[in-house]
């Protein structure tokens, strides 16, 4: 019977589908066990062997994620997928909210996806005019004022119709939180409305419910919950950032991850362990380490924990302070960059001397060790904080754990750790007066969790305060 159907499917002339080669493997895969004489399990078995080999190796012709529309964007990440966190960054005027509306526009136009856009800055008011302006190529300042034809009008109104009809929702509440927008899509969902892609403009003016003193903390707060939000709801959200002004004093002002507000970076002279071994941070550059293990320090269990995970990307040259403890461990890093102390984590320009700071007291040999770990922990005071010199830095990024060990040191990633797609925009005219094309923007994506990273460009209308493929 088996055999029959294998002929009947090698024969037909129609498409053989994806449930069809399934069953056959399983019932080549019963047979092959069963089967007694040699020659006929050989071919059993290279038949299964085949499928195998064709299932493996079909073309899937369709993205798996949500496109953007930008067509390198999505050649690299192939759609953002759901439970991704997508970080859309940049200084001001650089046009996060027009990229953010272009691809909303592309998604509710293109799919059956929902969306819903969470407007911290702009009204419902000034947003849909913003996608009226991209729909009908339209300055969104000549449609406030009226300053229209009446063909124009015409179609204003035509694309206004049209848009109410699209799987698209607005939230301009000032004050939302994580948990608030948790609660507004559990609502959501007992009306029956699916959503599909959350967007977030911008993260900075998210509210924290544990309302902490420390914003460096509260961020990273809000990027942990963000992340599990994706997860409980899967699917992905996008959440537009600001990067930090220091980038300004840069003579190439170009972003980098360091740059994401809250975020710090440390020397390359720190070590640091990859399992259980010790190295230079310059030396993991050096042999261009884009994938590390670290050991962790697991809040919860009060142990450490290995192996994790971590990107390590070099960030440029940046001032450092030097922290040394009582027992004259130190670490040099960037100001901003955060410290596990006895009141939880704080930057390195908000300690003070007699803090006390994480330390790891021995280095750990063995696995058998590692077990032991709770008890190679410890606080010692800090003695000394001081401004040191310039200095070649660099940043780790770790999966699970928001921490990672250096000079014997617990110290903080940056607010990007949770994110799983970091994407940087950067117009150089902004900048430079004297550049070719006022049109052209680099779309930097900077992290990349699960595929590659790289830059490609996109002209961007500023009349039209829109993103275009080139």
């Amino acid at each position: 019977m088996h055999g029959d159907l294998l002929y009947s499917m090698s024969c037909s002339k129609k498409q053989i589908t994806q449930y069809k080669i399934n069953s056959l493997i399983e019932l080549l895969t019963v047979a092959n066990d069963v089967l007694d004489n040699k020659e006929t399990q050989t071919l059993a078995r290279d038949c299964a062997d085949l499928l195998i080999d064709l299932d493996a190796t079909k073309i899937i012709v369709q993205n798996t994620g949500i496109l953007s529309g930008f067509d390198s964007l999505d050649v690299m990440t192939q759609g953002f997928q759901k439970s991704d966190l997508i970080i859309i960054a940049g200084r001001p005027s650089m046009g996060k909210t027009a990229f953010a509306i272009t691809i909303t526009r592309h998604i509710v136009k293109t799919s059956k996806s929902s969306v819903i856009f969470f407007s911290l800055e702009m009204s419902t008011e000034q947003l849909i005019r913003r996608f009226l302006a991209q729909e009908c190529q339209l300055n969104s300042q000549r449609i406030q004022s009226g300053q229209i034809s009446s063909k124009e009008w015409q179609y204003v109104l035509h694309e206004s119709k049209a848009i109410a009809n699209l799987n698209f929702y607005i939230d301009d509440s000032a004050n939302n939180s994580v948990g608030l927008i948790k609660t507004k899509l559990k609502f959501l969902k007992l009306q029956g409305k699916e959503i599909d892609f959350i967007i977030i403009d911008y993260l900075q003016l998210l509210q924290d419910n544990q309302q902490s003193d420390n914003r460096s903390q509260e961020l990273s707060l809000i990027t942990r919950s963000l992340k599990i939000l994706a997860r409980e709801f899967n699917l992905p959200i996008l959440v537009l950032s600001q990067l930090n002004r220091n980038l300004e004093s840069r003579s190439d002002k170009r972003p980098l991850l360091s740059d994401l507000r809250e975020s710090g970076c440390i020397s390359k002279l720190s070590f640091i362990y990859i399992g259980f071994k010790k190295l230079a941070n310059q030396t993991l550059f050096n042999f261009q380490y884009k994938k590390i293990k670290l050991n962790n320090f697991n809040q919860k269990t009060t142990k450490l924990f290995t192996p994790e995970t971590a990107w390590i990307s070099k960030t440029g040259k940046k001032p450092i302070y030097r922290i040394t403890t009582e027992s004259s461990k130190y670490l040099d890093l960037t100001s901003n960059h955060k410290l596990l102390t006895l009141i939880g984590w704080k930057r390195c320009d908000e300690l003070k001397i007699n803090d006390m700071a994480a330390i790891q007291v021995k280095h750990i040999q063995s696995r058998r060790h590692l077990l032991k770990s709770c008890s190679s922990l410890t606080f010692e005071h800090i003695v000394h904080i001081n401004i040191t010199n310039i200095q070649t830095v660099f940043d780790l990024t770790c999966d699970e754990l928001s921490n990672f060990i250096a000079n014997n040191i617990i110290v903080h990633n940056s607010i990007e750790q949770d994110a799983d797609i970091v994407i940087m925009l950067y117009r150089d005219k902004y900048y430079n007066k004297e550049a070719e094309s006022k049109e052209i923007t680099e779309v930097i994506v900077a992290k990349h969790r699960n595929g590659p990273i790289g830059t490609f460009t996109l002209k961007f209308n500023t009349n039209l305060a829109s993103f275009f493929n080139i």
